[in-house]
């Protein structure tokens, strides 16, 4: 007798099943793998480091250890590059609690905003030190980095927002690189992650060829002026009042360590008297914003000769070493280097006399 064949609806269901099945294989292996660790530490020591992609990986540092109580993590430091190697050990305590450094490369005001208010929802935080630096003089509040932008999807509550980290390529191919052992090779530890120290980048920047190219470039400028510099009223950095102010307001529980990083004197005198002064009414606009707040206090360190007077701690105009960023962080510690409202002007005028001397000298 002739067997029977199955209705096409039943091979059509089959098809279909097996389809939506392999369509949630790779968001099935995402969630358990979790390469960022955005629901959970990772399962038999398959992920036992941290790496990658640092817009994404916050979020797991913030979901699976800031949040976790039994870490004690009450010290963060938000900020862009320029604070990626901040070193955390200063900053802790074995009794007063441990820090973590939520950093983005590039970073704008509002994806630090963002990143930090996610974390002050999860944890009893103490203390931020935060970086203040030229994004905050940037016209629109909402700018992100085009080509990285913030994934702020994952620093909120909403679970149904979180399909986009299910079914993400990048973290499907991370998945399946931890899953077989490739990526376990990198096994940085919270004090380690976005550390860099490009010794070859420092190297170029301060050798005798690219010296001379400074030099040429600090010829052709002129001194800065103080006839330059406009009245504050003039200036106008919405970002500060947008993405900082409500962070301090809402949060008078936490001690705020505002620092500006100390850009090279080179840099201070390529742009100009116009670009000088708008670091200095930017920083003082956030101090002028910000006075009326009693858990905030401002560091600068622009009066520092050694190090924005020397070349041989940058690797461009801007990002400084490691050992900066140590005696920053000591700094900070220690409560030096404060700057306020009533020094400001003698801040203004010592940095741009440094700068000017750096540039004669450099010069002649």
């Amino acid at each position: 007798m002739k067997e029977q064949s199955k209705p096409y609806y039943i091979y059509f269901l089959q098809t279909l099943a097996l389809a939506i099945g392999l369509f949630f294989v790779p968001a099935v292996i995402n969630v358990i793998t979790d390469p960022y660790f955005i629901y959970h530490r990772p399962f038999f020591n398959l992920n036992p480091g941290f790496d990658g992609n640092d817009r994404v990986q916050n979020a797991g540092i913030i979901n699976s250890w800031v949040a976790d109580p039994d870490e004690n993590i009450n010290t963060l430091i938000i900020g862009s590059s320029m604070s990626e190697n901040m070193p955390l050990h200063i900053f802790e305590n074995n009794k007063d609690g441990k820090a973590a450094r939520l950093t983005i490369s590039g970073g704008k005001p509002v994806e630090l905003a963002t990143i930090a208010q996610h974390a002050f929802e999860k944890a009893n935080i103490k203390k931020v030190i935060w970086e203040i630096y030229t994004p905050y003089w940037l016209s629109d509040p909402q700018a992100i980095r085009e080509d990285s932008p913030l994934p702020a999807f994952l620093y909120n509550d909403n679970k149904w927002d979180d399909w986009r980290y299910f079914f993400n390529d990048d973290v499907f191919k991370d998945a399946v690189k931890i899953t077989t052992g490739i990526k376990n090779k990198r096994k940085k530890t919270l004090e380690e992650l976005y550390n860099w120290k490009n010794e070859e980048q420092f190297q170029k920047f301060s050798s005798p060829e690219n010296v001379k190219k400074i030099t040429e470039r600090l010829a052709a400028v002129s001194p800065i002026s103080v006839s330059s510099k406009k009245d504050m009223e003039e200036y106008d950095f919405p970002n500060i009042q947008a993405n900082l102010v409500p962070i301090i307001k809402n949060n008078p529980q936490i001690e705020f360590s505002l620092f500006f990083p100390p850009t090279s004197y080179y840099s201070y005198s390529v742009r100009g008297s116009a670009g000088f002064w708008k670091y200095m009414a930017m920083r003082e606009h956030v101090m002028l914003a910000l006075q009326e707040y009693p858990n905030v206090a401002f560091y600068g360190f622009d009066l520092i000769s050694d190090i924005g007077g020397d070349i041989g701690n940058y690797m461009d105009p801007a990002h400084y070493s490691p050992d900066v960023s140590m005696i920053i962080a000591k700094s900070i510690k220690n409560g030096d280097h404060i700057v306020t409202l009533d020094n400001w002007e003698h801040y203004q005028a010592v940095t741009m006399s440094n700068v000017n001397d750096f540039r004669d000298n450099t010069v002649h």
